[in-house]
């Protein structure tokens, strides 16, 4: 398992410099499930306080299914880049951008396939 998160790590790190943002902060949840329904993610939980209160201005994930398999999570997430204006979002598997309606659709279409 950690390889597997190393190579998102850097895939990550990859993304975000191609783009000259900073990470700043990472959010894990290693060995807990987005799949099941009623499982707390204490990271992703942290990741949306921390984009609702500014401390960050976006995202860079591996794939958007790393971050939510549940379509009422990628909603609360949404729900928070159409709320904050000027939020980035990108995966390094896939082009999804919660800023816009387009990447929004792909992204609840990504998420109901994994659910």
């Amino acid at each position: 398992m950690q390889l597997g998160l190393q190579r998102q790590r850097e895939a990550n790190e990859k993304t975000a410099a191609d783009r000259c943002w900073r990470i700043t902060r990472e959010y894990e949840d290693a060995g807990v499930s987005a799949y099941k329904r009623r499982v707390v993610r204490p990271g992703f939980e942290q990741l949306l306080t921390d984009l609702a209160s500014g401390l960050i201005d976006g995202i860079c994930v591996w794939d958007s299914d790393r971050l939510a398999r549940q379509p009422r999570d990628l909603e609360r997430l949404i729900d928070l880049y159409e709320t904050r204006k000027g939020l980035v979002f990108a995966t390094a598997n896939k082009d999804v951008d919660l800023s816009t309606s387009d990447g929004r659709f792909y992204a609840r279409l990504m998420v109901n396939v994994g659910e």
